[in-house]
């Protein structure tokens, strides 16, 4: 790994977070931020721990993740429901009042969590909990091994919307736990790995998209009911196709 102490990285990675916490705006970007910098901060844990898919973090930022999570899934939806309804005699008006109505409600919990973040207090928690022993590069090999390793297992089961979802957060993981170390040591692992998560990152999106759709039902008036039933096609034909093309490219070495 790069000469960087595990402890600079995630102090580093809290003063990002720390930032975005101090911003006015809770727009996507920023939302989109702070959601990356905690995946990125809980893939380094995990490898430091020689764990998979588990909570290692505080439990005061991974409400954060949450509710950022939360508000910017339905501040996408809304994006997503622009792009399918572009005509302007079905543009779903009501539809998307009412999805920016609970946004804004997700998006002022974050507001009022951001007033409990104390970096220091976080950062010996998190540092605290970490072996002291240095990580090599062979217990980072050996860690990305048990990654693709279980990514295998999930792939050659029959793929489920969950089975994707746990795929993308080990390969996500592996990536940037890559970044944080010598990333010329790992560049073609790390290009395989970025247009690998790309295309699981959109069919998450395509599945957040029609599960808020589902939640909603009720709330959809008739006359919006086409303009979004067509939309729901586009994101199901999607995530069909983007599936085929996962399954495809999951040959990890």
């Amino acid at each position: 790994m790069k000469p960087r102490r595990p402890k600079d990285i995630i102090k580093k990675e809290l003063e990002i977070i720390d930032k975005l916490t101090g911003k006015k705006i809770i727009d996507n970007e920023l939302l989109h931020k702070l959601r990356t910098t905690y995946k990125k901060l809980r893939a380094l844990v995990r490898m430091r721990l020689g764990m998979g898919n588990a909570k290692v973090l505080p439990a005061f930022l991974n409400k954060l993740y949450k509710t950022a999570g939360n508000a910017r899934d339905l501040l996408l939806h809304v994006e997503y429901i622009k792009e399918a309804t572009r005509e302007k005699s079905s543009y779903p008006e009501a539809y998307i009042k009412t999805i920016k109505k609970e946004a804004a409600k997700h998006r002022n919990k974050l507001k009022a969590h951001f007033k409990g973040f104390d970096k220091k207090r976080l950062l010996k928690e998190i540092v605290d909990a970490l072996p002291k022993e240095a990580t090599g590069t062979k217990d980072l090999l050996r860690w990305q091994k048990q990654q693709y390793a279980t990514i295998k297992k999930l792939a050659a089961e029959a793929p489920t919307d969950k089975t994707i979802h746990d795929i993308r957060k080990r390969v996500k993981d592996v990536l940037y736990v890559f970044t944080h170390a010598d990333e010329q040591a790992y560049v073609k692992q790390i290009e395989h790995l970025k247009i690998l998560a790309a295309d699981l990152g959109q069919y998450q999106d395509y599945s957040i998209q029609l599960h808020i759709l589902s939640v909603h039902t009720a709330e959809i008036l008739p006359e919006e009911s086409i303009a979004i039933k067509k939309a729901a096609q586009i994101w199901t034909a999607g995530k069909k196709r983007l599936k085929k093309r996962i399954l495809k490219n999951l040959s990890l070495e």
